[in-house]
């Protein structure tokens, strides 16, 4: 039996997606894509899950699952502010955009998804974020940190988180290809 990469996200609005994608083109004009990995605007979320490889009767049961917290889970407002680096700006692996307002209703939207007994957990801290690159190496690192300073405060809007999607993720020789299992509406 075929297993399938999943994960749950929450999507981000146009205008959200709009303003990451014109400061990911300022990143690349500026610093190349050599050794960084940007990702496509398309595909920018967050991850609230990462499952890993699930059978047909796993995604199931975390349908069952999604399906009974969105009805428990009441939507709620989310803006996207400022650009950070995990580990650190002195180690950068990841660059993000943070989530400002909506941080809590994320973090306890995820609790209740962690709860879901199939899959992989992750035991990482929580920070609820937009992962737009990853980095293997940089060609000027004080370049680099210049341009994750300058973005540190940008403001990338607001929208209404109204449900969680179910996602399958493809992995291509072109990157990820991500699209829709099933969604689930949040309450009013």
């Amino acid at each position: 039996m075929e297993k399938i990469r999943t994960f749950v996200a929450v999507e981000i609005s146009e205008e959200q997606r709009e303003k990451i994608k014109k400061m990911l083109e300022e990143f690349k004009k500026q610093t190349g894509t050599q050794g960084i990995s940007y990702v496509k605007p398309e595909n920018l979320h967050i991850t609230l899950r990462f499952f890993g490889d699930l059978s047909e009767e796993e995604i199931k049961i975390v349908k069952e699952s999604l399906k009974k917290i969105s009805e428990e889970t009441v939507k709620f407002k989310m803006s996207l502010k400022k650009v950070g680096a995990f580990p650190s700006l002195n180690y950068v692996k990841v660059l993000w955009a943070g989530v400002e307002s909506g941080a809590d209703e994320l973090k306890n939207l995820k609790g209740k998804i962690y709860q879901i007994k199939v899959g992989k957990r992750d035991k990482r801290e929580f920070t609820a974020h937009i992962t737009f690159a990853r980095v293997k190496f940089l060609k000027d690192k004080e370049e680099f940190i210049g341009l994750v300073k300058r973005f540190e405060s940008e403001e990338f809007g607001e929208t209404e988180v109204n449900e969680i999607s179910l996602k399958k993720s493809e992995l291509k020789p072109t990157g990820a290809v991500y699209s829709d299992l099933a969604r689930f509406k949040l309450i009013s």
